[in-house]
């Protein structure tokens, strides 16, 4: 009897191995076939349809060397199809799942196309037939995922720079700042570093003008804007520079003098000196500090101002005539949009030469600059 049940339980088991082993060589089996109907539809220029089928033919095949093929050839015909956000999702699921089975390098590259595509202003759309409806912008989404895939990538540093301006206009100012630097850091003696540290300067400058509490974006934006002139005096940026630290200068002595003018409603004198002593001081060349002289000499009747006066600068400006055409015919405009068919004739009797240019010398008082 115990024989009996033992065969019983052997016959059982091997009818469910049996059983299990058809299953796996049918959904293979099921998996080429939706195969054949893929490659059909996307030889006949159906490849949204091929694409569908080629991810199902992913779920129905059980080898993995089966299924990494037909997510490579869904991923083809999305492309085909123009659905490149698509694309990308499959081409991430190889990385995720099949690593092994395909060429990293070749696959990052394309989904930093893809990025790249979207960036430029690539939307996919929602249906065929309905080409202009289209999806959300995911170029953020996208960047991040491929600088996660390969942080170290031959194109990271522009990745970089492109996200954090994006993180930028999207109001996202924290995490910008931390790409910027991320560049600099990590990409150092590039372009994109250059790049990356006129827009961390701009960032904190635009920052500063806003207002924050402890005047920790006026210190980051002038420690950004030095760094930059310290590591490129020459640069056709340093003079727009060097008028943002003295923007930033303004802004951190109007933020003084607003601390000194509660200090001072509030009845606590000797620290409102304090305040607009320190701007005096410090920013002796701001337009905040004629405000905060006043309003210290008028808090001590004894206070004497040591500020130098602003010494006046002369200033240069060039004063020059449009060029005058060489010829009595003049150059037809390329964007007339056919307004003018014969050619145009210069009506004055004489071509003179160009007026020659002069210099106009005006007087600028500091204060006002």
């Amino acid at each position: 009897m115990r024989y009996f049940e033992k065969f019983s339980v052997f016959l059982l088991a091997a009818g469910l191995f049996l059983a299990g082993t058809a299953e796996l060589f049918a959904d293979n089996a099921t998996a080429r076939l939706e195969f054949r109907k893929g490659a059909e539809k996307e030889i006949n220029g159906n490849y949204l349809d091929a694409a569908k089928i080629f991810e199902e033919a992913h779920v129905q095949a059980d080898d993995p060397v089966l299924k990494a093929n037909a997510l490579m050839n869904a991923a083809r015909c999305y492309r085909k199809a123009r659905l490149y956000g698509k694309e990308f999702d499959i081409l991430q699921a190889l990385i995720k799942v099949h690593i092994s089975r395909i060429n990293f390098t070749a696959v990052v590259q394309r989904q930093y196309e893809i990025a790249n595509l979207f960036f430029k202003g690539h939307r996919d759309y929602f249906v065929s037939w309905l080409p202009f409806i289209r999806k959300d912008d995911r170029t953020m989404e996208l960047f991040e995922t491929v600088l996660e895939n390969a942080p170290c990538a031959a194109p990271a540093a522009e990745i970089r720079l492109g996200l954090g301006r994006l993180y930028v206009n999207n109001q996202k100012p924290q995490k910008a700042a931390e790409t910027f630097r991320k560049v600099l850091q990590l990409h150092p003696n590039t372009k994109e570093a250059k790049y990356a540290a006129l827009e961390l300067a701009n960032l904190f400058v635009q920052l500063a003008e806003n207002g924050d509490g402890d005047g920790k974006y006026a210190k980051d934006a002038l420690l950004a804007l030095e760094n930059f002139l310290k590591k490129y005096p020459n640069d056709p940026e340093a003079e727009w520079i060097r008028r943002s630290i003295e923007k930033v200068h303004s802004y951190i002595a109007k933020r003084y003098c607003k601390l000194g003018d509660f200090y001072r409603k509030t009845g606590k004198k000797e620290t409102a000196e304090r305040y607009y002593a320190l701007v005096l001081s410090e920013y002796p060349n701001t337009p905040e500090a004629k405000e905060a002289e006043a309003k210290l000499a008028k808090l001590d009747k004894n206070f004497v101002s040591s500020r130098k006066p602003f010494t006046k600068k002369e200033r240069q400006f060039v004063e020059m005539s449009l060029p005058e055409e060489p010829a009595v015919i003049l150059i037809q405009p390329d964007d007339s949009n056919g307004r003018f068919l014969l050619p145009i004739r210069d009506l004055r009797r004489n071509i003179s030469t160009p007026q020659k240019m002069t210099n106009i010398k005006e007087e600028v008082d500091e204060d006002a600059l």
